[in-house]
């Protein structure tokens, strides 16, 4: 039935189909290599951000076992606080910010969701 309709070919006839520019290709491929050069510099630069926090955790450890008790005086009175007192909510915290990298690292991944970070 459509191949006999006479109008409808000629609708389709005179129909012009949409040509592309000549350097549309090119430009597609210089955006794609734009892209993926960017990508490649921000993997990059997180696993710089992650080294450097590791760094500076250890190193943070490291100075932080090496202090001796810490003697306060307080109206007369010295008082001695013991490192480890010290220790208990920099351990607490340090495990808060643990999972927020972890949940980070699994959301770069795409297993996790961003909605609790």
């Amino acid at each position: 039935m459509i191949k006999n309709d006479d109008n409808l070919r000629s609708i389709l006839l005179e129909k012009e189909t949409p040509t592309l520019n000549p350097d549309f290709e090119d430009k597609m491929m210089l955006k794609i290599h734009q892209h993926v050069s960017v990508k490649e510099r921000n993997k990059k630069n997180v696993l710089l951000i992650y080294l450097f926090f590791a760094l500076g955790l250890v190193l943070g450890f490291f100075g932080s076992f090496s202090l001796e008790n810490i003697t306060i005086p307080f109206r007369g009175i010295m008082i001695n606080i013991n490192r480890l007192v010290l220790f208990i909510p920099l351990i607490i915290g340090l495990l808060f910010l643990f999972e927020k990298v972890y949940k980070t690292i699994l959301f770069q991944k795409g297993k996790e969701e961003i909605f609790e970070i």
